[in-house]
C-alpha cells in the first residue's frame, strides 16, 4: 500500500484483526497487529515508517494480511530436482505486543516436526507452487486454529544465522531475551516455553546438537 486510503481500502476486504508489514524489512521490524479500524492510523505510520540501514524503501511500502492466530515456527530448507528438503526447525517466540518482536528462536536438531508428513507436504506443495528449484528457502509457518498456514517464502537463510555445534551454541544479539526449554519428544506443534502470535528484531538464537 502506497497511503493510509489504500490500507483503509484493502482492511476492509481482509477484515479485522489484521497485520501491517513493511514490504522491504526483514526480522518483523515494524510488523504491528491492528485489531480494529481505530488504530489503523497508528498502525500504518508505525509500518511505514520502519526502517533498517542499507535496505532498500518501496513505494508501496506496506503489506495488508490476515491475521493468523496460533504459535509460529520457521523452516530452512531447500529445494533439489524439484525435491523438496526441510533441514531444521526454529519455535518462534515474540514479545511487546501488538507488535512481534522475536525475542528467541529455539532449534532441535531431532524436532519431531521433521517428520511431520502435514507439515513437509504442504512445504513441497508449495515450493512446487511458486516453481522453486535449486535454492535455500526460508519458510515461516502459524499452527492456526483452521490448521497450518503458511505466512510466506523467502530466498536464503534465515535473517540470524543458525550454527550447529555438539550441545548448546547461543548467537547474542542486543537484546536479552527470557529462558525457553526445549520442545518435549513426541508431536509438537507449538513453540518450547509459549505461544507465539507473529513475527521482531533483535534476537537470541539457540541451537541444540
Amino acid at each position: 500500500m502506497a497511503s493510509l486510503a489504500e490500507a483503509e481500502a484493502a482492511a476492509a476486504k481482509t477484515g479485522y484483526p489484521l497485520v501491517l508489514k513493511p514490504r522491504g524489512l526483514g526480522a518483523s521490524e515494524g510488523v504491528v497487529q491492528v485489531d480494529d479500524a481505530s488504530g489503523l492510523a497508528d498502525g500504518y505510520r508505525d509500518a511505514s515508517s520502519a526502517s533498517h540501514p542499507g535496505v532498500p524503501t518501496y513505494e508501496r511500502g506496506v503489506l495488508v494480511e490476515e491475521y493468523l492466530d496460533g504459535p509460529e515456527i520457521s523452516v530452512d530448507g531447500y529445494v533439489c530436482r524439484g525435491r523438496y528438503q526441510a533441514m531444521f526447525v526454529a519455535h518462534k517466540q515474540v514479545g511487546l505486543a501488538p507488535f512481534f518482536e522475536e525475542t528467541e528462536h529455539v532449534v532441535v536438531a531431532a524436532d519431531p516436526l521433521l517428520d511431520d508428513r502435514e507439515l513437509m507436504d504442504m512445504l513441497a506443495a508449495a515450493h512446487r507452487a511458486l516453481g522453486v528449484d535449486g535454492a535455500i528457502t526460508h519458510t515461516e509457518v502459524k499452527f492456526t486454529s483452521r490448521g497450518p498456514r503458511i505466512v510466506e517464502v523467502n530466498a536464503g537463510w534465515a535473517a540470524t544465522s543458525f550454527r550447529t555445534s555438539a550441545g548448546w551454541r547461543r548467537a547474542w544479539t542486543r537484546r536479552p531475551s527470557r529462558h525457553a526449554s526445549p520442545p518435549a519428544p513426541g508431536r509438537s506443534r507449538g513453540p518450547p516455553g509459549g505461544s507465539a502470535s507473529g513475527s521482531g528484531s533483535a534476537t537470541r538464537r539457540r541451537t541444540a546438537g
